[in-house]
């Protein structure tokens, strides 16, 4: 697994927080889609990033973490990693939408300007006062025809001016998942979300059982989530 170091060449002071997203689903497609990031002040990311490495070293395992990928020794691996990761220093936030409860056409038909809008959204409600931000977005799912990159940098910074709140965007930055360990962490977060939204918490295949250990984790208020409804006329 060939892991990207963030790059913070051109700041006189790096950020101090990054946000590392992902999504599941889209809008009008299933019965939920879910955006969620992985926040993880500065300090901390040096931490999290041995401490995984070393997790997956211990496995000899090379390829990249994605949790709807399952079997044997994934199962192990993503228990081990989860384990790890939940008393380190950081939160995942997510917002899941019932795409029953969506009105496209307040987005002009288009699922991308919903979806777009919605991560716009959770992150503005998350991170009124972390300063500086580096967003990480898969580049699988966001570099289409849909400017979510410039959209997102230009929004958030228009929501922090006219609100008064203290965080700026630099970036937006498309990566690839296969290349951040990061983006692998926050897809296998997401999973877990996914899992307790669309399965509950009674079965017993592996998702199933890593998503119940998550639930019933003492770290489990790490993970916000978001349950969108639209107001009432």
């Amino acid at each position: 697994m060939v892991i990207v170091e963030l790059d913070t060449s051109g700041y006189e002071e790096p950020p101090l927080t990054y946000l590392f997203h992902d999504e599941s689903g889209l809008p009008k497609n299933g019965d939920v889609f879910i955006s969620g990031f992985l926040m993880i002040a500065k300090p901390a990311i040096g931490i999290i990033r041995r401490k995984i490495q070393d997790v997956l070293a211990g496995f000899h395992f090379n390829n990249e973490l994605h949790f709807t990928k399952m079997s044997n020794l994934r199962f192990k691996v993503y228990q081990a990693v989860i384990e790890t990761l939940m008393p380190l220093d950081w939160r995942f936030h997510s917002i899941v939408v019932q795409n029953n409860l969506l009105d496209l056409s307040r987005f002009g038909g288009s699922p991308y300007r919903c979806y777009n809008f919605f991560t716009r959204l959770l992150i503005q409600h998350r991170v009124a006062e972390c300063g500086d931000i580096l967003i990480f977005t898969d580049e699988k799912s966001r570099l289409r025809e849909d400017n979510f990159l410039d959209y997102l940098r230009a929004e958030l910074n228009f929501q922090s001016w006219m609100g008064g709140f203290g965080y700026q965007v630099k970036r937006v930055i498309p990566v690839s998942s296969k290349r951040s360990l990061f983006i692998q962490l926050a897809d296998l977060l997401l999973g877990v979300v996914n899992t307790w939204e669309t399965r509950g918490l009674h079965g017993e295949d592996r998702k199933s059982r890593i998503a119940k250990s998550v639930y019933y984790s003492p770290y489990r208020s790490k993970i916000n989530v978001w349950r969108w409804r639209p107001k009432k006329s």
